[in-house]
């Protein structure tokens, strides 16, 4: 009996008031490392009831030691949120459902993946690799894929409450417009300040091998910070991720240091709305926008653009059905429409290490029912050998606030 009612208070308690999260990649690196081991507060925007509550206790989506789901889905309730202490603020760092998963292969070897970019990419294979040939119909090539899809016995529907839960640092809030100018995040047009930990990527070219080793000593930087490493004919060329101080400092180590561009990743598909278009096919990590996020109560005109931005928001997000008719005539739940009023705010979640971050850049917006909690503090941090160089615990970061 005891036990019983200890395992009801402990999940309670992670249901309503705090639950532990762990950082598995870097896309928040500076900020949250990967191995950090944080306390989210549901308390802060008010804790959402389970969408599912019949559910294996202290598991999320899955039972230990397979895949097997941790819950049923024969019963559900509404979406429903108890009152929190305030609203979501600019650069809080947020724990939400992944907007893209509602839909997952529930598969060992695909952990963290976006079912909807799987889709995508395999119709352009079936498209002959050609993105343009894929934007001519997308219906067709999407269809053959999807047909593909549904014979993987491992595809699988999750509610909300059962997605996997990301992590990133809020950026623009309900009703703002937001776009990126060459690296440089803009709200309503104007430039914001940046998180003292931001970092982006660079090419950085050190005389030799030493040269380069005393740079990584010197500022400390791991495995995760590295990437791609070259021989050149001046010595030798990686790809960093680097904070502004660390840009700073590199300068009086290495013999050169470049941003890097993002200008390949145009025209792929790769960025929100994943559609092909004169204007979207210009939007990179770097250079993104305008866009618009939902506020509840406000009103858009259903545009070509528009349907572009906001079509998954009706349809998967606000549950309406959604009839784009030849003549150009748009049906909302067998109604004529012009307008379109969003029921729900959204949000616009970026990671920290900008040009190694999925985020909104990619799918969009995250909406309010969404929201899990707020990142508040780290009660354990532990570096690993594979992704650090080696193996120890960070006790500088052992309950420290997250900022």
């Amino acid at each position: 009996e005891a036990l019983i009612w200890a395992t009801v208070v402990a999940g309670s308690l992670r249901m309503l008031i705090v639950e532990p999260f762990t950082i598995p990649t870097p896309s928040m690196e500076g900020s949250m490392l990967v191995g950090d081991y944080l306390i989210v507060s549901k308390m802060s925007y008010g804790a959402k009831l389970p969408r599912t509550p019949f559910t294996m206790p202290f598991v999320h989506n899955a039972l230990p030691g397979g895949l097997t789901p941790s819950y049923t889905s024969w019963f559900s309730l509404p979406n429903l949120r108890l009152p929190g202490f305030r609203d979501v603020e600019r650069y809080d760092a947020v724990v939400f459902s992944f907007p893209h998963g509602d839909t997952v292969y529930v598969d060992p070897n695909l952990v963290g993946h976006d079912y909807y970019a799987l889709l995508r990419r395999d119709g352009i294979r079936r498209a002959g690799g050609d993105v343009q040939t894929f934007a001519l119909n997308p219906e067709r090539y999407l269809k053959e894929a999807r047909a593909k899809a549904t014979k993987n016995p491992g595809l699988r529907a999750r509610p909300v409450d059962k997605m996997e839960n990301y992590v990133k640092r809020c950026v623009g809030l309900p009703g703002e417009t937001v776009s990126v100018v060459e690296g440089q995040l803009h709200i309503n047009g104007e430039p914001v300040d940046n998180p003292e930990s931001l970092q982006m990527e660079y090419r950085v070219v050190f005389a030799n091998q030493a040269e380069a080793q005393n740079a990584f000593r010197k500022l400390g930087l791991t495995k995760l910070d590295l990437g791609p490493v070259s021989a050149i004919p001046e010595g030798i060329a990686a790809v960093m991720a680097l904070t502004e101080r660390e840009v700073n400092a590199m300068n009086t180590l290495a013999s050169m240091v470049e941003p890097m561009s993002n200008a390949h990743r145009r025209g792929r598909l790769e960025m929100f709305p994943n559609v092909w278009g004169e204007e979207f096919n210009q939007w990179d990590p770097d250079n993104f926008g305008p866009v618009m996020l939902p506020k509840e109560g406000m009103t858009i005109d259903l545009t070509p653009r528009n349907m572009n931005l906001y079509r998954r928001w009706i349809t998967a997000y606000e549950d309406h059905s959604l009839e784009e008719l030849p003549n150009g005539e748009i049906r909302i739940d067998d109604e004529l429409a012009t307008e379109y009023t969003f029921g729900m705010d959204g949000y616009w979640m970026m990671g920290d290490n900008r040009h190694r971050s999925a985020d909104s850049r990619m799918w969009g917006f995250v909406p309010e029912d969404h929201i899990v909690g707020c990142a508040t503090f780290t009660w354990f941090s532990k570096q690993n050998e594979a992704q650090h160089g080696e193996s120890k615990i960070r006790w500088d970061r052992v309950m420290r606030p997250v900022e």
